[in-house]
């Protein structure tokens, strides 16, 4: 009765799907232990033994001393791996405006992270019409439904997240239908307009318990 939830929100910026030969996927996080991004470049490394074609872009903020550290830490495995820059980029303190190039150039969005409180990044991917692959503790799983936008891996798991990212490269019309249902969720619960219209609810509620 006294608590109301607002879910973060963020401004509609679907793409058009073109299909193509090489799956692009992106994640969007920090260069820290906690992100996980060694899990993702790992599983890069299964799906190219695997034989399948695609770049990963991995775009991160490295300002402090921690994750600078993590960056030189999947720098070298990227290296030793053969995937740098080949498989797998990196990029890192990319300005905001920046951005949405990057978003409309990906085909699915993925983050690894672990423990994951509550990352924007998956609202943003989503409002640019990406299919979304977090793990199943992320604290914003709850704005993606399971297997209609979304795909679930089970935490810290490199088994897992290599399955449900393998699901697109099988199930590669099923990109274009995750899609479309990314941009019709979003529509329907998370753009700047609903988010005004709940702030108008709760202040009716709030106006009336006066």
């Amino acid at each position: 009765k006294n608590s109301f939830y607002l879910p973060f929100c963020f401004f509609l910026k679907k793409t058009i799907f073109k299909p193509k030969k090489i799956l692009n996927i992106i994640t969007v996080s920090k260069y820290h232990h906690r992100k996980n991004l060694l899990l993702l470049c790992k599983a890069a490394l299964i799906l190219k033994n695997k034989g399948y074609k695609f770049k990963i872009l991995i775009v991160g903020e490295k300002k402090t001393p921690d994750q600078v550290i993590e960056f030189k830490k999947i720098n070298k495995f990227l290296k030793e791996s053969e995937l740098l820059n080949k498989y797998v980029f990196l990029a890192k303190n990319i300005k905001y405006d920046d951005m949405s190039k990057i978003y409309r150039k990906g085909d699915i969005f993925v983050l690894p992270a672990t423990r994951e409180p509550g990352s924007i990044s998956v609202l943003e991917a989503m409002s640019y019409g990406l299919p979304i692959v977090v793990s199943q503790n992320c604290g914003t799983r709850c704005y993606i439904k399971r297997n209609f936008n979304g795909r679930f891996f089970k935490d810290n798991n490199l088994r897992s997240i290599v399955k449900e990212i393998e699901f697109f490269f099988v199930n590669h019309n099923q990109i274009k239908v995750y899609r479309d249902r990314s941009i019709k969720l979003f529509k329907k619960l998370y753009t700047t307009e609903i988010f005004l219209a709940n702030f108008d609810v709760l202040f009716k509620r709030l106006f009336d318990n006066d």
